[in-house]
């Protein structure tokens, strides 16, 4: 097969080995299965939030779901992390609706180790962006979005800002 798109981001290998993923321009990601030389493009992402620039971030750790970040700044900034799950098409977006992505974007994440709960920053900008500036701030969130807390906004220029470096861990035990 040849993959002829305007433009392709990002190709990247799923689980299997036997599927890649890329992004069809900014908005449109794209699953290839080598062995059947298939392609499914995934409309219901960008169908569900027009406008918006999608990034596909990775899986989740089941493996069963794509993590999407999206965002927008053509009428103030807005955006937020979902879940798109490769078997069943469903999409399950935690941080849709939370007062605090008003006017601003999720920048980072990580998820906590047993992957119940994201730990994220959020910026008046965009992921992509180096604006000099931008507010950073930080949120927890379990994956259903029912259990939030808002930790506030770091007063630390942007180039200081906030960072999520790694996986958050639990602390060692001592014997």
């Amino acid at each position: 097969m040849v993959v002829h798109d305007d433009s392709i981001r990002v190709p990247w290998f799923l689980g299997n080995s036997d599927e890649f993923i890329y992004m069809r321009g900014f908005t449109i990601p794209c699953i290839v299965n080598i062995p059947s030389d298939g392609r499914k493009c995934i409309h219901t992402i960008p169908d569900r939030f027009p406008g918006h620039t999608i990034e596909v971030e990775g899986l989740d750790s089941s493996g069963e779901n794509l993590v999407i970040n999206h965002w927008t700044w053509d009428q103030g900034y807005a955006g937020g992390l979902c879940f798109y799950n490769l078997q069943t098409g469903g999409m399950n977006c935690p941080t849709e609706g939370l007062p605090v992505l008003n006017g601003r974007t999720v920048t980072e994440y990580t998820f906590s180790p047993d992957n119940n709960y994201i730990a994220f920053t959020y910026e008046n900008s965009t992921p992509t962006s180096d604006a000099a500036g931008s507010t950073s701030g930080v949120a927890v969130i379990d994956v259903n979005g029912k259990h939030y807390n808002d930790l506030g906004i770091s007063n630390a220029p942007h180039w200081g800002g906030i960072y999520m470096v790694s996986t958050w861990r639990p602390l060692p035990v001592n014997p």
